[in-house]
């Protein structure tokens, strides 16, 4: 293909790197990835989830002990801790995010991608 100006223009190759051919992602790296990036977001969820097992947990026990077979009982109480632990845990949650994002950005970057 030729431009106006009489170069040769390339046409982009979708398997390779535009701006570095030669810079490739090992699998070692790949891997690495994915295992922070599921370590990371079952560290975020873990407040949220243990406090609606906990809450849900006592629910039930106290409705077993007063007989009460309510289905929709559980649902406001865990809602509510829920929001109050998300609410608390938030800085933290923002610094692992924040950490995360870190890292991944220092490997693109050490990655020549």
């Amino acid at each position: 293909m030729k431009a106006e100006s009489g170069k040769r223009i390339e046409r982009a190759n979708p398997k390779t790197n535009i701006q570095n051919p030669d810079s490739k992602m090992e699998t070692s790296q790949v891997v690495q990835i994915g295992r922070d990036l599921l370590l990371t977001s079952l560290v975020l969820s873990l407040p949220a989830i243990a406090t609606s097992l906990v809450v849900g947990l006592c629910i039930s026990i106290l409705q077993t002990v007063t007989s009460v077979q309510e289905q929709t009982l559980t649902f406001a109480p865990r809602i509510i801790a829920v929001g109050a632990v998300l609410i608390v845990t938030l800085p933290w949650t923002i610094r692992v995010a924040v950490g995360f994002t870190t890292r991944m950005m220092e490997m693109v970057v050490g990655a020549g991608l």
